[in-house]
């Protein structure tokens, strides 16, 4: 015999974890702009990093 409690979840943990889920995606949609804002610089200074390295880089060539 299969051992219920593995096999079926309860109600009131489907509950939370959908709220958990309600709860994060209201967020995303209340940061959008916050959350858009924050990639573009970290992907900026990322590409300002992999360019000041590739600079000295080749001053140390030159």
């Amino acid at each position: 015999m299969e051992n219920i409690k593995n096999v079926y979840m309860p109600i009131g943990q489907v509950v939370r974890i959908n709220d958990k889920k309600i709860k994060f995606l209201n967020w995303v949609n209340k940061n959008k702009i916050m959350l858009t804002i924050s990639t573009i610089f970290i992907a900026l200074i990322s590409l300002y990093g992999i360019l000041i390295s590739q600079f000295i880089h080749l001053l140390q060539i030159i």
